[in-house]
């Protein structure tokens, strides 16, 4: 309490010589409703929650039973005394209408920066086209009077040093011209997105219960997007896919006939797949089943390798067409071991080619081919040739899964 009563007490000293200055004009400090300025020092008005009790000297003072406290610049704002008046009240009471002044004081204040930009830039520009019509005429007078002095002393006109000077001052036209005119289509982009923030503030709903779908951007059926959809080229068979596919061919095998060859090949992890091959015609039918290995050199990558393995089995049932009673029946099996490689010379057009062996019927050295070429997303058509025991051509269809 003793405190308290000290610094009253230094408060009115200093109120009182504040007031004795100010009467005979030997200072220019001044006091305000919430503001006041004593000896250079800053003391602003505190709420009734603030106590009078505590900081340090001259950290607080009382005028008119009031107390102010020493602007510091560590003032905490909720002790500073605020007022309320009618004008706050009624906006608080009318908070909807601010988003109404709030869009014009923003459209007004971005008109203002807009007008303002535009007339800097206006200015530049002038400034620009006044440097560089001076320059372009020093430079004229230079080459004037150079020319003066050539004639004068009789000598020849270097007519290629003129062209080049003349060139050179059409290049530093062009090129004042260039950066006047990439400043202004920078003002435009500016000026475009400032009238387009101003709109939105504009539009800008006070209260928002649903959600508007008529602000969300849709794309037509025509749209670019869709367009190049419908037009994407094919995309080439990649990686393990070249091994998951199914076949089927119309063959012609030369002990046997015509007939159809179905085939189908997977891929599983480590570059690993397994196949199996079916040929069925009316004198002659052949089972393979079997696995290989494939992989890509890092130098060729339209290249693929592929080491195969297998069991085949084969039969025969030829038939005498003089004497029908006479025929003969004939199977075997083997194994089946074979090399190959696979070779994409366009984006959709492969060639095959390999060498191979089969033990069944006395063993058998192969050398089989072909070619495919993508007609679809995952369709080939494709060609095969087989030279060894039993030779055999074909034509087909491939799909890849």
């Amino acid at each position: 309490m003793r405190l308290y009563l000290v610094k009253s007490a230094v408060a009115l000293v200093l109120y009182s010589s504040m007031s004795i200055s100010a009467a005979d004009g030997s200072s220019n400090e001044t006091v305000g409703s919430n503001v006041v300025t004593i000896g250079g020092q800053r003391y602003v008005r505190a709420n009734e929650q603030a106590s009078a009790a505590g900081g340090g000297i001259s950290s607080r003072i009382i005028l008119d039973g009031k107390l102010y406290l020493l602007d510091d610049g560590k003032l905490d704002p909720a002790t500073v005394f605020r007022e309320t008046t009618n004008g706050s009240l009624a906006a608080s009471a009318k908070n909807i209408k601010a988003p109404v002044i709030a869009s014009e004081g923003a459209k007004k204040a971005a008109s203002s920066e807009q007008q303002s930009r535009s007339q800097a830039f206006d200015e530049q520009r002038r400034r620009d086209a006044r440097a560089t019509s001076l320059q372009i005429a020093v430079e004229r007078q230079r080459v004037s009077r150079l020319r003066a002095e050539l004639y004068k002393d009789q000598q020849v006109i270097d007519v290629e040093a003129l062209n080049i000077e003349k060139a050179r001052l059409e290049q530093m036209s062009a090129s004042r011209a260039m950066a006047a005119l990439k400043a202004a289509n920078e003002l435009d982009v500016e000026n475009a997105r400032t009238e387009q923030s101003v709109s939105i503030v504009q539009v800008l709903p006070t209260e928002t219960t649903d959600t508007d779908h008529s602000l969300i951007p849709t794309l037509s059926a025509a749209s670019p997007l869709t367009e190049t959809a419908h037009h994407k080229p094919l995309a080439p068979i990649e990686g393990g896919q070249k091994f998951r596919y199914l076949e089927v061919l119309l063959v012609n095998y030369d002990v046997g006939g015509n007939g159809v060859l179905l085939e189908a090949s997977g891929s599983g992890g480590s570059r690993v797949n397994f196949f199996g091959k079916l040929g069925v015609t009316d004198e002659y039918q052949e089972i393979l089943v079997g696995g290989g290995y494939y992989l890509k050199p890092a130098r060729v990558d339209r290249l693929t390798l592929a080491l195969l393995a297998g069991i085949e089995y084969g039969s025969f049932e030829l038939v005498d067409k003089q004497s029908p009673s006479v025929a003969i029946d004939f199977s075997d099996s083997g194994f089946y071991l074979a090399a190959m490689s696979r070779l994409m010379l366009t984006r959709r057009f492969e060639i095959n080619a390999g060498v191979g062996y089969s033990s069944f019927f006395e063993g058998d050295a192969l050398l089989f081919g072909g070619a495919n070429y993508q007609i679809g997303r995952k369709l080939d058509l494709l060609t095969r040739f087989e030279l060894g025991d039993n030779d055999l051509l074909g034509i087909g269809l491939r799909y890849y899964y």
